[in-house]
């Protein structure tokens, strides 16, 4: 079959919507002679203006009789909404994060996320939520809204003798002795809600303004922490100067 220039006019006037829905792949599918068939003529009365009649004299007589023959192409259309990207979930390290962000008492957005990983063993994917998001390391630690960061748990057990040291040694990388002393007692507290974690467990530390950092893990309180600054301080570990992870810090800010 050979087409001549008008032809090639029809068909880029066909494929323009596809393109829109589709992306690039859907301009490349319009091109195949049963998409030019089902579309150019099916649909005639819809596309009257352009009288697309590319391809017509090698359709198959039962496609115009029958309209259950339509039925394979339908489905074949709408599967391709299921590859499009843009409706795809996110996802991270196999980790669905499209309800990280769902706020128990307040709204928050999804910020960043990323991987920490030690040894090139991956422990634990991080979520970070603010009532106002940005990528702005200083303005996220100085924002005295809602915030969360959440840890989805990778690696198969976290002693919680190692899960107290790091946090030790985050709060004392990230702030000023005279800061680190006013906050010591806290972090003890702090220390003591965390339990051995395995793989699997989810532990969020919320902040709520006037209420303080409230510790859940897999959904379930288990202590409540005042002060804003204190989250500041928590979050200085992931986001501050001297992160565990500067790769996990760039994906908490969303780079």
């Amino acid at each position: 079959m050979s087409w001549n220039r008008s032809d090639l006019r029809t068909l880029h006037r066909c494929s323009i919507p596809f393109s829109l829905v589709f992306g690039c792949f859907g301009s490349y599918i319009v091109t195949t002679a049963p998409v030019l068939d089902f579309f150019c003529l099916r649909v005639e009365p819809a596309w009257t203006k352009y009288s697309c009649s590319l391809g017509r004299s090698h359709i198959p007589n039962n496609w115009r009789e029958n309209p259950m023959s339509l039925a394979p192409r339908v489905l074949f259309f709408l599967g391709l909404l299921c590859i499009n990207p843009a409706i795809h979930a996110r996802e991270l390290a196999g980790v669905p994060l499209d309800d990280d962000c769902r706020g128990r008492q307040a709204r928050m957005y999804f910020n960043g996320a990323g991987v920490r990983s030690k040894f090139f063993i991956k422990i634990y994917v991080g979520t970070l939520c603010a009532s106002t998001p940005s990528r702005d390391a200083s303005a996220l630690l100085a924002d005295t809204g809602p915030r969360r960061m959440r840890m989805h748990i990778l690696y198969d057990k976290i002693p919680a003798q190692k899960i107290a040291a790091g946090w030790r040694d985050g709060f004392a990388a990230n702030l000023e002795h005279d800061r680190f002393a006013a906050l010591e007692q806290r972090l003890e507290q702090f220390n003591r809600m965390f339990p051995d974690l395995m793989e699997g467990d989810v532990v969020d530390m919320d902040y709520i303004p006037a209420q303080g950092t409230t510790v859940f893990i897999n959904d379930r309180p288990v202590g409540r922490i005042e002060g804003e600054d204190f989250f500041s301080a928590l979050l200085s570990v992931w986001i501050g100067q001297h992160p565990a992870d500067e790769g996990l810090k760039s994906g908490l800010l969303g780079e």
